[in-house]
C-alpha cells in the first residue's frame, strides 16, 4: 500500500480474528486511515471514525486517537498522519461532490 507521501508500507494480518473485528468495527460511514502503532510500530488501520467526525476534530484541532488491536495500546496520531487524514477527506470530498 502507498501512503500519500509516496511511502511503501506493507500490512500484515495477525489471522482472520482480526479481520472479524475490524469488519465489526467498520461501518458504512467509517473512513479508514493508517497509523503507526507507537508500541510495535506496524501501520494499524484505523476504522473508528466516521468523515464528519473526523473533520470536526482536525478543524478544531482536537487529538484524534489510533488504536492497535495487538498491542490493545490507544495513541494519538501524528501531524503528518493528520495531513494525511486531511488530504484523503478532500480528496474523498472532491471525489463524491460533498
Amino acid at each position: 500500500m502507498t501512503l500519500g507521501t509516496g511511502q511503501q508500507i506493507k500490512l500484515t494480518v495477525c489471522g482472520s480474528g482480526v479481520l472479524r473485528v475490524y469488519a465489526a468495527a467498520a461501518t458504512d460511514e467509517s473512513v479508514p486511515f493508517l497509523s503507526r502503532c507507537r508500541a510495535c510500530g506496524h501501520p494499524r488501520l484505523q476504522v473508528g471514525y466516521s468523515r464528519e467526525r473526523l473533520v470536526r476534530k482536525l478543524v478544531a484541532g482536537v487529538q484524534i486517537d489510533a488504536y492497535c488491536l495487538a498491542c490493545d495500546c490507544i495513541w494519538p496520531i501524528t501531524a503528518r498522519e493528520r495531513a494525511w487524514v486531511a488530504r484523503g477527506l478532500a480528496g474523498l470530498r472532491s471525489a463524491c461532490g460533498r
